[in-house]
């Protein structure tokens, strides 16, 4: 508070300049990092990475970066010879993303269609209330119970003509 007031009379210029022990290095942190991307110059590497086909290993060069395209490609000459290597077997597992809520849909119903969100509303409200397509639309749950996981085939099975 007391910095604050000194910023202020000294420099505020009849606005008031706050400082705080939060406020004050985090600005500093942004002016650091602003003064080190402006000063950064682009510069362009090679890195050597392979993959081999139809399999979940991937054979990489120890994060090295070549500043010329002539040494990467030397490297690879030799390769499997002379070239260290690190394996790493993954097993990759894809999550489904979260169900949607109504503010995902009315966002995504007004970039594809330019619908209103009353309208994205009132259109979902009518696909719960009449057909029991959609589970309550004024939920922020976005995941399917066991109980009601049970209860989707049947559900889904009556809109397999559209």
């Amino acid at each position: 508070m007391n910095i604050t007031r000194a910023l202020t009379v000294k420099y505020g210029r009849g606005s008031v300049l706050s400082a705080g022990r939060v406020q004050t290095p985090t600005l500093k942190l942004i002016y650091d990092r602003t003064k080190e991307n402006l000063a950064h110059k682009k510069s362009i590497h090679y890195v050597i990475k392979a993959q081999i086909e139809d399999s979940d290993i991937l054979l990489t060069l120890d994060n090295k970066k070549f500043r010329k395209k002539e040494e990467a490609e030397k490297l690879i000459e030799n390769f499997p010879d002379k070239l260290p290597i690190e394996m790493n077997r993954r097993k990759k597992i894809k999550v489904p993303p979260p169900l949607p809520n109504l503010l995902d849909i009315q966002k995504n119903a007004n970039n594809k269609w330019g619908y209103k969100a009353e309208e994205t509303l009132n259109t979902v409200q009518s696909l719960y209330e009449k057909y029991k397509a959609v589970s309550y639309p004024r939920t922020d749950c976005n995941f399917v119970t066991a109980n009601t996981a049970l209860k989707l085939d049947k559900k889904l099975s009556k809109f397999e003509k559209f």
